[in-house]
């Protein structure tokens, strides 16, 4: 006898398998656009998280040491610099000068933002150091950090420090550069 010709493999057909493919391909498609806003926001979060981190070392740390605490951006980790889209480096400013001296006592350096992270700074007046004395208030009282990602013109983060020396973050619009 011959075998049966009802047998059938436990494959698929080309039919099946093509509209499986397309249901995803459209799901995908669909995805996409979400998954890209999630990751913007994710990057956008992570940095102005870490540089509420910061701060908020540099003013627990004034208040612990009963001594002025500075925190600025860094190239060389040697000295300031006005360029927030560095890495930050918190230091017991003993010379209360706002440099980075040899009696002054390094606590912290960061990691430097991500290439794709654009950090503007306002309201500091030197431009390059944010100080906290020992009672936790900061100089300047009011500087703000604005996050955007480059080429983006989805909404970026806002890290304002207030005179208490507390820092917050709210969601600002950005415009593509």
């Amino acid at each position: 006898m011959f075998p049966s010709t009802a047998f059938h493999p436990g494959g698929f057909t080309l039919i099946e398998l093509m509209v499986t493919l397309s249901v995803l391909a459209i799901l995908a498609a669909a995805a996409i656009p979400n998954f890209s806003s999630f990751l913007h926001h994710s990057r956008m979060t992570s940095e102005s998280s870490r540089l509420s981190s910061d701060i908020e070392t540099a003013r627990s740390e004034a208040a612990r040491r009963n001594a002025t605490v500075s925190l600025c951006p860094t190239a060389d980790g040697t000295s300031c610099t006005d360029d927030w889209s560095k890495r930050r480096i918190i230091f017991v400013d003993a010379g209360n000068d706002g440099q980075i001296g040899a009696g002054d006592e390094v606590i912290r350096n960061s990691d430097a933002p991500t290439a794709r992270t654009s950090i503007t700074a306002s309201n500091i007046p030197s431009g390059t150091v944010v100080r906290f004395r020992s009672f936790g208030t900061s100089t300047p009282p009011n500087a703000a950090w604005q996050f955007c990602e480059s080429g983006s013109s989805s909404d970026g983060l806002m890290v304002s420090l207030t005179g208490s020396g507390r820092a917050s973050a709210r969601q600002v619009p950005c415009n593509a550069s």
